[in-house]
């Protein structure tokens, strides 16, 4: 995913920089620098987000559903 995609899908989802790193649990920094270009998007971060957007969930859904699905440990 390159950065105007990451940046585009963020807006797309209605999320800013910080919701966006909280959501995806990561820091601001990282966020900031997936958008201008200088680190990648990881891959799973990137099928994260289209999975989101292609399935219509807003990222609370997605977070609800983690919770109530969460993987065995």
């Amino acid at each position: 995913m390159t950065s105007s995609k990451f940046k585009a899908a963020l807006s797309k989802l209605n999320l800013t920089q910080a919701r966006a790193a909280a959501w995806l649990g990561v820091d601001e920094r990282t966020v900031r620098r997936w958008i201008a270009g200088e680190q990648a998007v990881p891959k799973t971060v990137a099928m994260l987000i289209v999975l989101t957007i292609e399935s219509r969930f807003e990222p609370n859904d997605v977070l609800a559903l983690a919770r109530f699905r969460a993987l065995p440990q």
